[in-house]
Formats: C-alpha cells, sequence, structure tokens
C-alpha cells in the first residue's frame, strides 16, 4: 500500500519530465502550467482520501482518510493507524496498534517508486482533454492520459483546479482490476516546513520497538 501511495503523491507533487505524444494542445499546455506552478512549491500540506476500488469483486470500495506533508524528496504520510516518513534516505513505517516501527532504505529499485514514475512519463503518455467538471464547486479541468507503451495501468485520469491549477484528484486504472482514486482538499503551500517533521524519534514514543531492516 504504501509504495502505491507514496508513487501517486509524488505525482501529484512534481509532474515533470513528462513527455508527450499524440499531443491534444490544450490539455498539454493546462498541464504544463500546472507542473510549472506545483513545481515552484518549496513545500505542500494536504488533506486526501484515497478510494480502492476491485471490479473484479463485488465488495465496496474501501476508502481511507489522511494528511500528506511533502517537501522535496522527502515526505510524510499519516493515517489514523499509522504513519510513513520518509527523509530520503530512510523510510520509516509506525504501526501505531502493534506498537511497531519497521525502518528501511529508500530503495529506487523497486516497486512503485519516484524514479519509476519519472520513468513511466519519459517514455510517453497519450493525453486527451475531457471537459471541465465542478468539485465540491469548483471547477476543474478534467484530462485523461494513455501510456504508449504497455504498463500495469492502462489509464490514468487527472482533474487539475481551474483556478489554483493545483492537481485536485487523480484516478489510476490498473489492468487487475483495481482502480484508485486520491482527491486531495485543503492544499497547503510553501509553509516552511522543518526536516525535523520527515524523521522518525524512536526516543519519543515509548513502548514503540523498532525493526531496522536495512542491509549493512
Amino acid at each position: 500500500m504504501n509504495k502505491i501511495l507514496i508513487s501517486i503523491f509524488f505525482l501529484l507533487w512534481v509532474f515533470n519530465h513528462t513527455v508527450y505524444s499524440q499531443v491534444d494542445s490544450k490539455a498539454e499546455k493546462i498541464i504544463k502550467s500546472s507542473r510549472k506552478k506545483i513545481n515552484s512549491y518549496n513545500d505542500m500540506i494536504s488533506d486526501f482520501i484515497w478510494t480502492l476500488e476491485n471490479k473484479a469483486t463485488n465488495q465496496a470500495p474501501s476508502v481511507k482518510k489522511g494528511k500528506i506533508y511533502i517537501k522535496k524528496d522527502k515526505y510524510k504520510i499519516v493515517f489514523q493507524e499509522r504513519e510513513i516518513i520518509c527523509d530520503g534516505k530512510n523510510v520509516w513505517d509506525y504501526l501505531k496498534k502493534e506498537k511497531e516501527v519497521n525502518l528501511s532504505k529508500n530503495n529506487l529499485k523497486e516497486g512503485l517508486n519516484f524514479q519509476k514514475v519519472f520513468k513511466m512519463y519519459d517514455e510517453g503518455m497519450k493525453v486527451r482533454y475531457d471537459n471541465i467538471e465542478a468539485i465540491s464547486g469548483v471547477n476543474t479541468h478534467k484530462i485523461t492520459l494513455f501510456p504508449i507503451q504497455e504498463k500495469e495501468f492502462f489509464k490514468v485520469e487527472l482533474w487539475i483546479e481551474e483556478s489554483s491549477e493545483n492537481i485536485r484528484r487523480i484516478k489510476i486504472h490498473n489492468r487487475n482490476g483495481t482502480v484508485h482514486q486520491f482527491e486531495m482538499n485543503g492544499i497547503v503551500v510553501n509553509t516552511n516546513l522543518s526536516d525535523d517533521l520527515f524523521t522518525f524519534d524512536i526516543n519519543k514514543y515509548q513502548g514503540v520497538e523498532l525493526i531496522d531492516l536495512r542491509e549493512d
């Protein structure tokens, strides 16, 4: 779960080095403008709602609410029962109920991660402008992206706010039938977040066991 979350939030944060093929000029202009605006931020805080749907089953979608803090290559994702923290080199996965934190390297070669998101867009995406859609009374540009080469996903939908140019919602459709949707709410930028926010000090958590999974 955390690798998926990390990848999506990085996609929301950076959105650059993107190569587009079979470009819809209107969609390209909106994406480039949004990318420039987002990349100008020093840091960002936002509430979010993550919805996971599996179209291969009849189960109700899973919905989780959380908060995200991002500062360049550092991030902190907070759920009621869990926190995922990265200082750029290390990742702490804190399970509150279990009173356990797993410490691992920020491995860029495994799973879905920041560098693979970059590579995904470097390889090219087809883009299509769809329409204007309102989300909670705010007008957004709805844009759909399709990977040129076959990926684990076949479609990504974006909703970019017309006024702020922030990405409000992203929806990823995977070939295995799962659909991940992330909706950002109450985005606040340039708050001068401290680097201390992106580390886990075990000394401040009485009774919590640290499991170091890093290789020597």
